[in-house]
């Protein structure tokens, strides 16, 4: 068995401050929440897909990574807020959904990695 671990950075309470869906492989497996926190999932050995959701319009890119037996893969969230302020942005999220919280996968042993997502 392998796990991931995603952490959210609190962010201010957009979309109605509700909880985004952790989706791996086209399943809902959890939900991590607005005002920040950790998440850890047991997944098997291979190659997955993961993005965050809140609904059919607001989303994450999805993450393709490989993650082998032991291994613990780290990931960081962060919603995006100030794409709100700008009206043009709008028509831009509208085009593409994928832009409203950030999703990266990072090493816990660099240097700076637990930057914000």
């Amino acid at each position: 068995m392998a796990a991931i671990y995603i952490t959210r950075w609190p962010s201010a309470p957009m979309a109605g401050g509700r909880p985004w869906r952790i989706v791996l492989d086209k399943t809902t497996v959890a939900w991590i929440e607005p005002t920040g926190g950790d998440v850890m999932l047991q997944v098997d050995e291979g190659r997955h897909k993961l993005h965050l959701e809140l609904s059919g319009l607001l989303r994450s890119a999805t993450v393709v990574f490989k993650v082998r037996d032991g291994q613990t893969v780290h990931f960081s969230c962060m919603s995006k807020p100030y794409r709100l302020l700008f009206p043009p942005f709008w028509l831009f999220a509208l085009l593409f959904r994928d832009t409203w919280i950030s999703l990266r996968q990072f090493d816990p042993t660099e240097e700076g990695a637990w930057g914000r997502g």
